[in-house]
């Protein structure tokens, strides 16, 4: 038995109301099995990623597929990610950009 547990991660930044994809991963964990669950895992995997690259603010969305064989097979949840940013003087990969008591995110989950 094969004990793998394929994942893509597709983030995407909202502009003008369109969908226009920023970046990709395709991820052999069980992350969104464990723990709290799939939208968690979608908005740590892209707030890491946000962060480490110092990308900009503004609205995101995240979508995790499972993936069989190499093909979407399921969408287990796409969430909405308002993100702050991270500040001009702090190093890529700090706290700056994460989720903050004041901010908000709208979690959206279709097809689970």
């Amino acid at each position: 038995m094969a004990w793998s547990y394929w994942h893509r991660v597709e983030l995407y930044r909202v502009v003008r109301g369109q969908r226009v994809l920023e970046h990709v991963e395709e991820i052999d964990d069980h992350g969104p099995y464990v723990a709290r669950g799939a939208k968690e895992y979608a908005l740590t995997v892209a707030e890491d990623y946000l962060g480490r690259w110092g990308r900009p603010a503004g609205r995101r969305l995240v979508a995790v597929w499972r993936l069989d064989e190499g093909r979407k097979t399921k969408r287990l949840c796409e969430v909405e990610l308002n993100w702050a940013g991270v500040a001009p003087s702090a190093p890529t990969g700090t706290e700056t950009g994460r989720r903050g008591r004041n901010e908000t995110s709208v979690i959206v989950t279709i097809g689970v």
